[in-house]
């Protein structure tokens, strides 16, 4: 006969059995969930949807046609999305149409509009100062260190809480190749006699991001994916519509990927070095692609392909920084090191969804105060390429090379003196493509890969 204790003891470890099985079976459930949610095929429900409703919220700016015509191709692309299993050219041709209406549409709208009254609300004063720096530089004169406070800018609205007045009246924030690749597009509208918008060069990056998404290897279904996350995606195109720039990187960063698995290694060096020259967030691309560079290396031992692949990624940021920053030193590193970064009167304030918005809300910081970001964003890449770079030397796939560089764009972007909305919203864009990218291995590295599949 089996003693009280021991029949206790019995029940107890049935029950813990039982609750464990119910905790995996729940734990397993919301996986699937999870996963289901988050699938590449579930972007184009999720984003369509919000993209037309950000058009319709914002009706005015727009002629009627627009979210009409975006409506009726949005919804002629949803169906043909539930009820066709294949003809994923079909469905990409379609959601193409759908981004000309929503999102490209939209921008020109706004392009038009300004032509006609003027500055209205859509339009960015990051925008307004980079059309007046392409000015300055066909006419032969500095845009570092130059006082703005006469131009239109003045007139462009700043929020009063963060600072008396706008401090990119005294700074130009951006890189000259933000400038010099507006240049081309600026002398072409000048001769055929349109107006110049810098949405303009945007728009020339947003084809060069369709074109990159096109160019990966992977499934048509996860094209269509990533194409949705990117240009169909409000968090993002509404920035672009007033003309910020962070899109501008996005695409690049996407081709230079797309390289990469073709082992085209110069042509994605290059590629690199061209994003990061335009964009700083395009940096911790550097790395990873230093990293994968090695690796082919190790493999080949193409010295040539190496030393190509170095001087290629180093030849935009060399040779349009640096005239530059030889021409006024001072000037140059206030404007695009002190002012981002802080150590002036009228740095940047700190603000934003990022440990800067964090301590401002805590009353560590004030707007203008000197805090060491650097240090937390220099450990917090650090971190994520100690572990990103391990990860990606067992398995050097497309997705992991993404997940990789979101991790670093994360603590080079967070840990910020600003994180703005535009800031987060290309993060999480970057980040909703790693999983469509799938497992398709760098050619430069597939050594590595057939060895860790036979471990």
């Amino acid at each position: 006969m089996v003693s009280t204790p021991t029949r206790r003891a019995s029940c107890v470890f049935e029950s813990g059995k039982r609750s464990a099985r119910y905790t995996a079976a729940i734990a397993a459930i919301l996986l699937r969930v999870i996963r289901r949610v988050s699938a590449p095929a579930i972007y184009p429900w999720v984003f369509g949807p919000l993209q037309l409703g950000l058009v319709l919220e914002l009706f005015g700016f727009w002629p009627r046609w627009i979210p009409i015509a975006g409506g009726m191709a949005l919804a002629g692309f949803l169906t043909v999305l539930a009820i066709v299993r294949e003809r994923w050219r079909l469905k990409g041709a379609l959601l193409m149409l759908v981004i000309g209406l929503l999102t490209i549409a939209p921008t020109i709208s706004a392009m038009v509009t300004r032509a006609h009254v003027g500055i209205t609300s859509m339009n960015e004063d990051s925008a307004i100062q980079t059309e007046l720096a392409v000015e300055r530089f066909l006419h032969g004169q500095p845009f570092y260190g130059i006082n703005w406070s006469g131009t239109v800018l003045a007139k462009m609205p700043w929020v009063v809480s963060l600072a008396p007045t706008n401090p990119a009246l005294h700074h130009f924030v951006y890189f000259p190749l933000v400038v010099l690749s507006a240049v081309p597009v600026r002398l072409l509208t000048g001769a055929v006699g349109l107006p110049f918008d810098y949405r303009m060069v945007l728009l020339c990056f947003v084809a060069i991001g369709l074109f990159a998404v096109w160019f990966l290897p992977i499934a048509a279904s996860d094209r269509v994916a990533i194409a949705a996350a990117l240009f169909l995606n409000p968090f993002v195109t509404l920035y672009l519509w007033t003309g910020r720039n962070d899109l501008c990187f996005a695409g690049l960063i996407l081709l230079a990927l797309g390289m990469m698995a073709r082992a085209r290694m110069v042509s994605a060096s290059l590629t690199v070095g061209f994003a990061a020259a335009i964009k700083l967030f395009a940096a911790p691309a550097i790395p990873i692609l230093l990293f994968v560079l090695w690796l082919r290396f190790r493999r080949t031992h193409d010295r040539r392909e190496l030393v190509l692949s170095l001087v290629a990624l180093a030849a935009f940021p060399i040779v349009t920084i640096l005239p530059f920053l030889l021409q006024s030193p001072a000037a140059f590193f206030r404007d695009v090191v002190l002012y981002p970064g802080g150590g002036m009167p009228d740095s940047y304030p700190i603000h934003g969804l990022g440990l800067g918005g964090i301590l401002l809300l805590m009353g560590v910081v004030h707007h203008q105060d000197y805090f060491p970001f650097g240090l937390f964003q220099a450990v917090a890449m650090a971190a994520a390429a100690w572990f990103g770079f391990r990860w990606l030397w067992v398995r050097p796939t497309l997705r992991r090379w993404m997940v990789v560089y979101v991790a670093l764009f994360l603590g080079l972007a967070f840990f910020a003196r600003y994180f703005n909305d535009s800031h987060l919203g290309i993060l999480v864009a970057m980040a909703l493509t790693c999983r469509p990218l799938g497992d398709y291995v760098l050619p430069a590295t597939a050594e590595r890969a057939e060895l860790a599949k036979a471990a």
